[in-house]
């Protein structure tokens, strides 16, 4: 797989913990571009949208949960897979409230590179939701057109 070319965003306001997580991956071969705070993440994607985010939740000018909300509110930006991570908001109902407002999965920090990377890889594999809905449309579109042609 050419990960060179899977450009991952990673924003986290501890710059140690930022530096580590944008070492570990360009040491697997991504591309990758960090921001300290979500507002910061923002200016980033409206340039380039990233294969997948990787954000810390609570950080100064914008946190993590006003970012995702502020994805998914795009329809540009709404299929980018985002990923928390997060030491503070680790309660099972703040987990739930992270994946409703459109997180793609939560990790608690500190985070096993075991679980760490497996999660990104899986995330930039997976077919995106646009492309999902275009193949259900095919395969309705076709499966109508051969029950018009028995009928």
């Amino acid at each position: 797989m050419d990960t060179q070319q899977k450009y991952l965003l990673v924003v986290e306001d501890i710059p140690d913990i930022l530096k580590l997580l944008e070492a570990t991956l360009v040491f697997k071969g991504y591309r990758v571009v960090t921001a300290p705070n979500g507002q910061e993440a923002l200016e980033i994607i409206q340039k380039e949208h990233p294969a997948v985010i990787i954000t810390d939740i609570l950080m100064p000018k914008m946190d993590g949960f006003s970012l995702v909300h502020r994805l998914r509110i795009n329809p540009e930006t709404r299929d980018i897979p985002v990923v928390f991570l997060s030491a503070t908001y680790v309660a099972p109902e703040d987990k739930a409230f992270a994946i409703a407002i459109g997180a793609t999965r939560f990790l608690e920090k500190p985070v096993a590179l075991e679980e760490f990377l497996p999660t990104v890889e899986e995330l930039l594999t997976r077919v995106p939701p646009q492309a999902l809905n275009w193949s259900m449309n095919s395969i309705s579109t076709t499966a109508i057109a051969s029950a018009s042609k028995q009928s």
